[in-house]
């Protein structure tokens, strides 16, 4: 490494600063949302490099003036993010504010990385490879379950210590014996770490970019090919042993997994779903929601809330299969090209790939150089240009982008020497590093709330889901939990309802969210309420469309239409339902409905299923009954309720009370919750004139709004005769 100046091995240090923040296990540990929170640690940390720059110890004032069209287009970008985030149509605030955060702090690491000369290059590259080693060790070493590390994703760990490991590639090149160790060092660590998770795809661009470096530098080759050597040998013994195992351990739970099991919770839609058919099967969705969206995308970080309708059924069943059999929701389209088209289109997402070939250029054209340290920096950049095709490490990854683009920054600046810059450069430098930290210190509070908000949703504090919706109201994660959570409780499911309600603002297309706001509403239309019964229908038919092999969306929403549509509706819903609803179920479910006092919804359902006995006289029905009584299921209870309920209404069109309270009672006996049959009862023993009686089976009774308008008119008119109707 080249002498070392008083000055540049402190803005090198700073741009080391946030990854090494992220890289320490307290930072994220047990958060359920570590990527978000990281966002704000981020943002926070970067002003240190920023301030450096801003303040003119260091900056290009004092050196050649790095390229500027990577750093300007850049600079553009993020500008349109702004404005699109501003006025574009996005829902999820929360996300499009991390999405932000993402940007602004990338352009400023990549103008601090540009600040530095030939010494703070060589400081940043054994600071990557240090990296390199920490966030690989903290992996192996078990810093969190399934070694995830200390980002709490084994994927995000490998894209973090990717870019150490692909630099540490050149520095072994370094005459120096502690500099070739540590390349060793990480180059190994690397290894054993992607072969131990697995994580394929950070095996596969460190052996494609070594291929690189191997063609470019025909005097190293043989030292390229005993690293790439060295890599293997430590990827595929823990890879073989760890597969091989006879008993392996069982698997710990993840943080979010452990949260929800505590707090006797269902799984939380995630992403992070990982497999090269996933990724195949997501790509065609991508491109059709920016085909729909092409000049500005549908807005930072909204690609989650937009994507759900382009999922096509076989990424959804590849997505759950990966998901462990959990419902899952996707958070880009693990390819950052890709989900930058999506999310700022044409413009804005052709600016950021525009930026990433243009250093990509200028790192093929160093592999040749003869300074190991700036071909080092050249690998890292061509490590994350690659990677970014196979996964998300620059949009979703605060510590392997921040380490990124300070590598990409110094890379340029590398690119034009050390020699003094003109004033006119030098003075657009400047420009660029005031707007970075000026656009920093904006988001400030921003990552302050990111950050408060990670710490109330983390393991093994414990949720504190006020917290976290204090510091983001916006959160669609302490939104879903915290609705989990009230409907979970009887008296306050109505809440429950609201709060999803408010989920579905940030992500309309929320499949989780559509299905129970339905379910809630569903409920809260049994009391009479016909706005509810609307939005019921509404939810589940949006999530019927957003997955329509999901026979119990449908199902849910014909059982719904079959209590509450009027003739037109119900039909409709017939016809929805036919191609995924089994005749079978539909017959069980109409005798349980008919057996908790719905009958128009049994019959509907019966009707539905097909069975010969819907319009058959009660001798007939009950013949039928006591014919299939010995068999399982409750068809037979069914019929014979419904056959004394028939009984019952002859008795009391012939005013025979007497005989209509006995026969009454039978069907109670075999449906004892049915209000509506117990209502009826009230009416026979009115008509009797056993009024205290009456009144007692009411109160019983327990009678809903919905109850009393669907009360048989004989039984209403004796009640309403009695002074008992609509009674409570």
């Amino acid at each position: 490494m080249p002498p070392t100046s008083r000055l540049e091995v402190p803005l090198a240090l700073a741009c080391l600063v946030p990854a090494l923040l992220l890289a320490v296990p307290a930072v994220l540990a047990g958060e359920l949302e570590p990527e978000a929170s990281a966002a704000g640690w981020w943002t926070l940390a970067a002003l240190l490099p920023a301030g450096l720059l801003a303040l003119g110890s260091l900056g290009p004032a004092e050196k050649a003036a790095p390229r500027h069209l990577p750093i300007t287009l850049f600079g553009a970008g993020v500008l349109l993010c702004l404005a699109s985030l501003e006025w574009g149509p996005g829902t999820d605030t929360f996300q499009g504010a991390r999405a932000v955060m993402i940007s602004i702090a990338s352009l400023s690491a990549l103008h601090a990385g540009a600040g530095l000369g030939a010494a703070g290059r060589g400081a940043l590259g054994l600071g990557l490879a240090a990296l390199s080693i920490l966030f690989s060790a903290g992996g192996l070493a078990g810093v969190s379950p399934r070694f995830q590390g200390a980002l709490q994703n084994s994927g995000a760990t490998s894209e973090a210590a990717l870019l150490g490991a692909l630099a540490a590639l050149a520095l072994g090149l370094d005459p120096r014996r502690s500099v070739r160790l540590l390349s060793a060092a990480a180059v190994a660590t690397y290894g054993a770490f992607v072969g131990a998770a697995p994580v394929l795809s950070g095996a596969l661009v460190f052996l494609l970019v070594a291929a690189a470096m191997f063609v470019a530098r025909r005097a190293e080759r043989k030292y390229v090919a005993w690293r790439a050597g060295l890599f293997l040998l430590a990827a595929a013994p823990t890879y073989l042993a760890l597969r091989a195992a006879d008993d392996p351990a069982p698997t710990a739970p993840t943080a979010l997994e452990a949260a929800l099991e505590a707090a006797a919770l269902p799984p939380v839609p995630g992403g992070h779903l990982g497999g090269l058919a996933v990724r195949l099967a997501l790509a065609p969705g991508a491109l059709a929601l920016w085909r729909d969206h092409p000049w500005l995308g549908v807005g930072p970080g909204q690609f989650r809330a937009a994507f759900p309708p382009y999922r096509s059924a076989e990424e959804r069943e590849l997505s759950t299969r990966a998901g462990a059999g959990r419902e899952t929701e996707v958070e880009h389209a693990h390819d950052d090209y890709l989900t930058q088209l999506a999310e700022a289109g044409l413009l804005g997402g052709g600016l950021w790939i525009a930026v990433q070939l243009l250093l990509a250029s200028c790192a093929l054209g160093t592999l040749r150089s003869g300074d190991p340290w700036r071909v080092g920096l050249a690998l890292a950049v061509l490590g994350g240009v690659t990677n970014a095709a196979l996964r998300a490490p620059l949009t979703f990854n605060p510590a392997g982008a921040s380490l990124y683009f300070a590598a990409a920054g110094a890379l340029l600046a590398g690119a034009r020497g050390d020699s003094p810059a003109s004033p006119a450069r030098r003075l657009g430098s400047r420009g660029l590093t005031l707007m970075g930290l000026a656009l920093l210190l904006v988001q400030a509070p921003t990552a302050l709330e990111f950050v408060r908000h990670g710490r109330a949703l983390r393991l093994p504090d414990g949720l504190n889901l006020p917290a976290a919706l204090a510091a983001r109201p916006d959160s669609p994660l302490a939104l879903a939990l915290t609705a989990r959570s009230l409907a979970a409780q009887p008296e306050r499911r109505g809440e429950a309802r609201e709060v999803w309600e408010r989920l579905l603002v940030l992500r309309p297309h929320s499949f989780e969210a559509l299905v129970q706001a339905g379910v809630l509403a569903a409920e809260g239309a049994e009391h009479g309420d016909a706005g509810l019964a609307a939005r019921a229908r509404d939810h589940w038919r949006r999530a019927a469309e957003l997955a329509p092999e999901r026979g119990g969306v449908a199902w849910n929403l014909l059982l719904f239409e079959a209590r509450e549509a009027g003739e037109e509706e119900f039909a409709a819903a017939l016809a929805r339902a036919a191609p995924r609803v089994e005749r079978a179920r539909a017959q069980s479910m109409g005798s349980r409905e008919l057996l908790s006092g719905d009958e128009r919804a049994g019959l509907r359902l019966w009707r539905f299923a097909g069975v010969p006995w819907v319009e058959e006289a009660p001798q007939a029905l009950y013949d039928r009954a006591r014919a299939a009584g010995a068999e399982p299921g409750p068809e037979g209870q069914a019929m014979e309720a419904l056959a004394h309920l028939r009984w019952a209404r002859e008795h009391a069109l012939l005013r025979d009370y007497a005989a209509c309270v006995r026969s009454l009672r039978q069907a109670l006996r075999l449906a004892p919750g049915a209000r509506l049959f117990r209502l009826e009862l009230a009416a026979a023993l009115a008509g009797d004139g056993k009024l205290e009686e009456a009144r007692a089976e009411i109160e019983r009774a327990a009678p809903r709004t919905r109850d009393w308008s669907r009360l048989e008119p004989w039984a209403g008119e004796v009640l309403f005769a009695a002074g008992l109707f609509a009674a409570r």
